[in-house]
């Protein structure tokens, strides 16, 4: 078994990968250590290791990073049960105990540093943001592991169905208040969580956005749209080589996220051999939804013409789509999709942005939606 997002990729590409994740870990260790420095209390998730090293001096704070790696990861295998990939496990317990001693190194690399007076404190916490949005930046960049905190929180959303940003929040408020209730009780004031923890958990998400904001203007090339989307009542049934099909479930739209990419996407699937166009669709929902139970209904034949992640040649492609409602699903997925994804609203991080919104938007337009 090899890691999800490493399938198919050439060794030198993962070894980049790994290491620009490893120097993410390593930045991201010294905001949380300039974090702690200024002494107005760090990052959420850091905030309960933090607290626990002022009390329970036995163990560091990256020692506490560590006990609550081994505690999240239990609960990832306890959840999960057969579902929980060994290799993956494996990764996140080596990346934890990596994390937590790059921790304690960054605190001691910055120790002889003086915090003069409130001023500085606001400084050093700042600082600590800004350094800790980028060393998270720069892993998400690497794109090969998640860390055990994220990983059980993604597990939780999983197995509950409840959404990740959901579970995220409950835990970092948790994390903040388990730190006061400790501080208050052993230390008699705050000190692992303050201020401080509420403007990282403002901050580092926004500060986040803004270095994803200077790289997409700066260093990534934006390709011209030259993608047009038509749609027929009719076409030869030769020339349909697709089938896309919008989906709802319970009245939530129905996305797929696919197991090499971070974007969302309407199932749908090329024509095999032999194949109706109508069996193309059934089949392709099934694979890429794990729906077992549903209506489909043709909505109309569109084209593509432009190149894109499937026309090399930017000819005019044709392909059906229609709308399904699905009642009943699979608990495992069986194809090249990790997971199915139920939302109220659509995505903002479509895989096929030029194309697959048009699909929605004419499907409306002919009152299927």
């Amino acid at each position: 078994m090899t890691d999800k997002n490493s399938v198919g990729k050439p060794a030198s590409d993962i070894i980049f990968r790994y290491a620009l994740f490893l120097t993410g870990l390593f930045i991201a260790s010294m905001g949380v250590a300039f974090s702690t420095k200024a002494g107005l209390g760090t990052s959420p998730v850091a905030s309960l290791p933090y607290s626990l090293s002022l009390v329970f001096g036995a163990l560091s704070f990256g020692g506490w990073l560590n006990v609550l790696s081994v505690i999240q990861i239990s609960v990832q295998v306890a959840l999960l049960r057969k579902k929980c990939k060994p290799v993956e496990i494996a990764i996140q317990t080596v990346l934890a105990f990596v994390y937590g001693y790059l921790t304690n190194l960054s605190c001691f690399l910055i120790k002889s540093l003086e915090v003069k007076n409130y001023g500085w404190q606001l400084f050093y916490m700042f600082l600590g943001c800004v350094i800790l949005a980028f060393g998270i930046w720069i892993q998400l960049k690497g794109n090969v592991a998640m860390l055990p905190g994220e990983a059980m929180n993604r597990a939780i959303s999983t197995v509950t169905g409840r959404r990740y940003e959901n579970i995220k929040i409950f835990f970092d408020i948790f994390y903040i208040a388990a730190s006061a209730v400790i501080c208050l009780v052993f230390l008699h004031e705050l000190k692992g969580v303050r201020e401080g923890s509420i403007i990282a958990a403002v901050l580092v998400g926004n500060i986040i956005k803004f270095y994803q904001f200077l790289f997409q203007k700066h260093c990534v090339k934006q390709p011209k749209a030259e993608i047009e989307v038509k749609f027929y009542d009719t076409a030869d049934d030769s020339l349909l080589k697709f089938a896309v099909i919008i989906s709802k479930s319970d009245g939530k739209w129905v996305f797929c996220k696919h197991k090499e990419r971070d974007t969302f996407e309407v199932p749908g699937g090329h024509r095999e051999s032999g194949e109706s166009i109508e069996e193309t669709a059934k089949r392709e929902l099934m694979e890429e939804t794990g729906a077992l139970e549903f209506s489909i209904k043709p909505v109309c034949v569109y084209s593509v013409t432009g190149r894109n992640r499937v026309n090399n040649t930017g000819g005019e492609m044709f392909g059906m789509l229609y709308f399904a409602e699905i009642t009943k699903f699979e608990k495992e997925l069986h194809s090249e999709m990790e997971k199915v994804f139920l939302s109220d609203t659509l995505p903002s991080n479509w895989t096929y942005p030029l194309i697959q919104p048009k699909l929605i938007e004419e499907a409306a337009r002919r009152g299927f939606i």
